[in-house]
Order: C-alpha cells, then sequence, then structure tokens
C-alpha cells in the first residue's frame, strides 16, 4: 500500500496499536507518528542518566541496573510492597515503589539491568517511580534474540527493540510516551512505518538548492537519522533539518499574513492639541524615562496612519509598559474612538482596571472607564454591554469575555493584549476582523523574548522593546529550582527566604493548593498523592523551619471577588 503523510494509522499498525496512539499522544496520521520526535537518544545498553529525568508527573523510559530489593507485607492495607533501588551510569540512585509486589522481587534481583517505563513522582521531595512497567534485558545480543514475544512477558517491547534496530546495537530512541503506550512502542510503529513508506512519493517543502546551500538532508533520510540512527552524530543532522524545515514553512507563513496585513485599512487616530494626553502627561507627578518617551513616539505615529498597527511591546516588570499603552488609548479615545486592554484572567483584569483608575484620576470618569469580566453579575454585565455599544464607555477593560459576539463596539480604534503568550493569534484577530475598518493592535509582554525568536514566533508584529527601569526601580531576576532533584534544592530556597528577611524585606511563597485535604489519588496507581505544595502544610514547615520559626508570617486562602461597580 501507498503511505502518504495523511494516511491513517489504523490501516498500518492496526486499529488496536492506533486507537492506543490516539488517545494517549493525539497521534492519527502517518506524518504526525514521525513528527513524534525522539527526547534523547542513548546508547544501546546503556544506562540511563537520572539528571535528564523529566519533571513529576511526566512519563520516562529509562535503562537502569538494580542494586537492592526489599519486598514486605504493607501495615495499613492488605498486600505487599517492594522497593527497589536502581542506579544509572553515574551512580546516582532512584527508588521505586511496587504495590502487591511479591512477583517483582523475583525478577528484578541485584545486578540485573532492565528497561522501566512509568510516570515520574516525589516522595520526601526526591524523585521517584511507582508501579512502572518494565521489561529485564535478560539478553542483550541481537543474534540470539527471536521473533516469538510474549506481551504479557514483556510489557514495554524490548524484546523486539534488537530487531527494530536492524540486529545491530545501534543508538536507542526514547520518546516521550505515556501510561498507555511505552517509548519502545512507539518504536516498533514507526519501524514498521519506516519500512513501509516511499518517501519520493511525498511532499519536499524544501527546494534543492536550499537544502543544498544549507547542507540538509532529504526529508525521508532526515526521519532515518532521527527514528534510525546508525551513529550518535546522527540524530542532530535530522533534527537540523526538521528545524530548518519547521522556520522556513513558518516564515512562509508570516510572510503571507504581513502581505495580507498591507491589504487592510485603519482610521488614522492623530494626536490632538490640548486633548487628553496633553491633559494627562500634565498631571503626572513624575518624569517619562526616555524608553517610555521614544516607544509612545513610535507608537503615536503609527496610529496616525491608514494602515493598522500591529505592535508586540516587549520589557521588564516594573518598566512602564502599561503607561505606554495607556497614553496610546487616550490619542485614539481624544480622536472619537474606542480603546480596550484585555488581560487574561479576572485578577489581573481587576488589577488593571484599578492601576488605570489611579493614573487617570479625575479622567476616568471622562472616558468612562469600565471593567468587562466573565464572572460579573447579569446586571452589571448588562449595564457594560450597553455602555460599550453606546459609547459612552470610551476605555473598557476586561477578560476574554470581550472578545464575545455579543460585545460591540461603536467605534473601536484599538486593542491591547496584556501578557501576549497566554493568548492565540486567532484571539489576537477575533476583535481586528470583525470590523470594516480594522483597530490598531498592541500587544504586552513582560516575557524576555530573544529577537531572533521574536522575528520567527511573532513575525507577523513589529517588536518594540521598552528598556530602562523607572528611578528606583530594582531589576527582577528569576531563578528556577527542579525540587524533584532532592531536598537539598528546596533546602536552599528557604535559606534565601530567610536572608532577605534578615535584609529586611518581604517574601511571599504562592502555592497552587490551599489545604492538605486536596491530596487525590493518582488515577493510574491508586497511590495516595501528597501535595506538599499546599498552603496548609507549607505554612506548618516555614512555622518548624530553624532559619524561619522566629519571623513574623502571615498566610492567605481567600478567593478574588469581582470590586463593586464604582460608576
Amino acid at each position: 500500500m501507498d503511505v502518504l503523510p495523511s494516511t491513517e494509522l489504523s490501516r498500518i499498525i492496526g486499529a488496536e496499536s492506533a486507537k492506543t496512539l490516539e488517545q494517549g499522544l493525539g497521534i492519527t496520521t502517518a506524518a504526525q507518528l514521525l513528527q513524534h520526535y525522539p527526547r534523547r537518544w542513548i546508547e544501546f545498553g546503556q544506562l540511563s542518566s537520572f539528571r535528564d529525568l523529566p519533571e513529576a508527573g511526566e512519563h520516562v523510559s529509562l535503562i537502569a541496573e538494580v542494586t537492592g530489593v526489599s519486598v514486605r507485607k504493607m501495615a495499613n492495607r492488605r498486600g505487599s510492597l517492594a522497593e527497589v533501588w536502581v542506579t544509572d551510569d553515574e551512580g546516582n540512585s532512584l527508588k521505586m515503589a511496587f504495590f502487591n509486589g511479591w512477583s517483582v522481587g523475583r525478577q528484578l534481583t541485584q545486578g540485573a539491568r532492565a528497561i522501566f517505563h512509568g510516570k515520574v513522582g516525589s516522595y520526601r521531595d526526591r524523585p521517584t517511580l511507582n508501579n512502572p512497567d518494565f521489561t529485564v534485558l535478560v539478553d542483550a545480543d541481537p543474534e540470539t534474540i527471536t521473533d516469538q514475544v510474549d506481551p504479557e512477558a514483556d510489557p514495554l517491547g524490548a524484546a523486539a527493540l534488537p530487531r527494530a534496530l536492524n540486529r545491530g546495537k545501534t543508538p536507542v530512541p526514547l520518546y516521550p510516551a505515556t501510561s498507555g503506550i511505552s517509548s519502545f512502542r512507539i518504536l516498533d510503529c514507526i519501524e514498521i512505518l519506516l519500512d513501509l513508506i516511499d518517501f519520493a512519493a511525498w511532499p519536499e517543502p524544501l527546494p534543492e538548492q536550499v537544502r543544498a546551500s544549507e547542507e540538509l538532508p532529504e526529508l525521508g533520510e532526515a526521519y532515518r537519522l532521527i527514528h534510525r540512527p546508525e551513529t550518535m552524530e546522527d540524530p542532530e543532522r535530522g533534527m537540523r533539518r526538521m528545524r530548518y524545515h519547521e522556520a522556513f514553512l513558518l516564515q512562509g507563513l508570516l510572510h503571507l499574513r504581513r502581505a495580507q496585513e498591507q491589504h487592510r485599512r485603519a482610521l488614522p487616530r492623530p494626536a490632538q492639541e490640548a486633548g487628553l494626553l496633553t491633559r494627562f502627561d500634565a498631571g503626572l507627578p513624575f518624569t517619562l524615562t526616555e524608553g517610555q518617551v521614544r516607544c509612545g513616539e513610535l507608537i503615536g505615529a503609527e496610529l496616525d496612519r491608514e494602515h493598522p498597527m500591529n505592535r508586540l511591546l516587549q520589557g521588564e516588570v516594573g518598566s512602564g509598559k502599561t503607561l505606554v499603552a495607556l497614553r496610546a488609548m487616550l490619542q485614539v479615545l481624544e480622536t472619537g474612538g474606542q480603546a480596550v486592554l484585555i488581560a487574561p484572567t479576572e485578577v489581573l483584569a481587576a488589577q488593571h482596571e484599578r492601576s488605570l483608575r489611579r493614573m487617570l484620576g479625575g479622567l476616568a470618569e471622562e472616558v468612562g472607564l469600565t471593567l468587562l469580566t466573565g464572572s460579573m453579575g447579569t446586571a452589571d454585565r448588562r449595564r457594560a454591554l450597553l455602555d460599550i455599544a453606546s459609547g459612552t464607555a470610551e476605555l473598557v477593560v476586561g477578560t476574554h469575555a470581550v472578545l464575545g459576539e455579543q460585545v460591540h463596539f461603536v467605534d473601536l480604534g484599538l486593542a491591547v493584549v496584556d501578557e501576549q503568550h497566554r493568548f492565540g493569534v486567532e484571539q489576537r484577530d477575533a476583535l481586528r476582523t470583525r470590523y470594516e475598518l480594522t483597530p490598531h493592535m498592541l500587544v504586552m509582554s513582560a516575557t524576555p523574548i530573544p529577537r531572533s525568536v521574536a522575528m520567527t514566533v511573532f513575525g507577523d508584529l513589529e517588536l518594540t522593546t521598552l528598556e530602562g527601569l523607572p528611578s528606583g526601580r530594582q531589576p527582577i531576576v528569576t531563578h528556577v529550582v527542579r525540587t524533584v532533584q532532592g531536598p537539598r534544592f528546596i533546602g536552599r530556597v528557604w535559606e534565601r527566604i530567610a536572608e532577605e528577611v534578615a535584609a529586611g524585606h518581604q517574601v511571599y511563597v504562592v502555592c497552587p493548593k490551599i489545604s492538605e485535604a486536596d491530596a487525590r489519588e493518582d488515577p493510574e496507581t491508586g497511590v495516595q498523592t501528597d501535595q506538599d505544595a499546599s498552603v496548609e502544610l507549607i505554612a506548618a514547615r516555614l512555622a518548624e523551619h530553624p532559619l524561619l520559626s522566629r519571623t513574623r508570617r502571615a498566610w492567605s486562602t481567600g478567593e478574588w471577588t469581582p470590586p463593586p461597580r464604582s460608576r
């Protein structure tokens, strides 16, 4: 049969395997399966490195050596508990727990090497695997392995692995997997595809001259280098082709979008003498920074054009992006238009509304500053919609609710989107494509975006960087701590908190859960999972911590309530 990119997997690997791939990974076609790239490659038989373990909650496939096994009866429930200690190629240890695991103690003996597949968990701040599937590598000699594989004795398909690698000890791809299908089953399905596909029938997006100048392999060869490598250098050659391939197609799409933008028309919004913007600037209790002035002049000039502005404003937290956006909105308002500021959450929208009201002072009532969110009561929501539709609300702040079809602006001149990475392209364009004259668009981000990435991912937007901070503002420094790597890392977090407190500063600890009662049962293992990031538990730990027990502490679990309408 001819296997094309859109060929359904059920016709190639069977209905059962295809259903598992669709349910677990959303993969349904031949092209989608080949584009499910390995997360890494290891030499056949080589032990995995525990340093490469993903975050807790993600699935992993790894090869490890058993260093110890302990089987005992459980104290509070029927059955047995087998604890298995394994080591990686650097001597790091990892503990696994098997419930009702009497047979595990007989199969996983000290010194045995096995392939494990399961979900990474955390126990006492250390990574662990609970009830992982495993297959013992009894004989890694490909010449002695037959084609007869018992699925029950070999749940991961490890015995088929050497056959998939052409009976040679070639690098082993390890794929992102799920509880329903392991990395090695995915490899088995990909091997079937590679044996059946004639890539001469597949479209080649990269022109020959581009491939030649960049020294890139053809599409079929790139897939083979990635999924069926002969050396550890092959995957990088294949992935380099695919990265270029993706960037090439994306740039083509963005070029098309830019060409389409040129055909859109917008109403010019020139600044007015002695208008709202002039009055606002005169009332500011501080002087604008050079960066704020520069960005304001650039945006103001674009608002005065017949082509719609489509600009990304990037700047650090505290650099004054909201102030720059407000000045642009006032320029639109003084020409008789309306402006909207869209935030990704109701909490952030409410904060913006309060911030704008504080900055505007008496002008807030003059421009009819209005908040619109999804959780507003029926009466308040109806009043806000009427004010927007009548033009009474010239300046609107809201969430995704303002993108709804029931929201009608009289003359929308500018849409400002905060935290732009939380919105898709379609959401950004929802308001712009609804009107005959396209509103101007300004999107803001505090997330540092390298210029090369910004030009690739946000290539339909002109990029402006707001540089510098207002006088007295300190730069923001962010550190990521992978607590799954052990208690020493989380301990250092508490030490840093103690250092800041000792310096006279305040510290906030934000938790994803409120109470220990939020603990839930893992649906795959039936094991109760600790919610050790709850407010109650963290507050108790800090109270007992030797470095923090004498500090003044307070904790809150209050939920946000929409403020009463002030107009």
